[in-house]
């Protein structure tokens, strides 16, 4: 399985994950990536988590937890960075959103490195998560552009943190001083 990890970038250095022990505290996904998701921001309703980032979409099965879990809350909405939506993943993630009767969401089709710089003027997130170009330089630079944008008592989320790439740049996310 996959390993996904959620890190509150703003909280003080002791009640960050240390790296050594994000391994063990992730939590395995795939199907299990959606349930996290929604579990996670459902339950964070006493934080009023309603307005939500996503960089990768692919067949949607995240977007379907975060939007799913921010559904009929006043004002909510869900943002997908995903450039290959329709030419690599023939709308797969989009459509099953849809289908489920979701439009609480906007699909933005670009690359994150030049998404986020244009959507980062005043805009701000209770929850981020990062599944996008699944290497090192590309996690950084979302992250990067996330940690600017997202709120102070917000929640920064990076998938696939069980490989090698994502490991380094959650490595480094979890010394970073937000």
């Amino acid at each position: 399985f996959a390993r996904s990890i959620v890190v509150a970038p703003h909280a003080p250095v002791s009640e960050s994950l240390e790296a050594s022990e994000y391994a063990r505290s992730a939590a395995a996904i795939d199907f299990f990536n959606s349930l996290l998701a929604f579990d996670g921001v459902k339950a964070a309703a006493e934080t009023k988590i309603r307005q939500t980032l996503e960089i990768g979409c692919a067949f949607g099965v995240s977007s379907l937890a975060i939007c799913g879990a921010i559904d009929g809350r006043e004002g909510a909405s869900h943002t997908i960075i995903d450039p290959f939506q329709f030419t690599d993943w023939d709308g797969s993630g989009v459509a099953a959103l849809k289908r489920a009767g979701l439009s609480n969401f906007t699909l933005i089709e670009m690359v994150s490195e030049l998404a986020l710089p244009q959507i980062f003027d005043g805009v701000r997130f209770d929850f981020v998560f990062i599944d996008g170009w699944h290497t090192s330089d590309h996690m950084i630079v979302d992250a990067f552009f996330a940690t600017r944008m997202i709120n102070v008592s917000g929640y920064l989320a990076f998938d696939d943190s069980d490989m090698p790439a994502i490991r380094k740049a959650v490595d480094y996310f979890c010394r970073y001083p937000c």
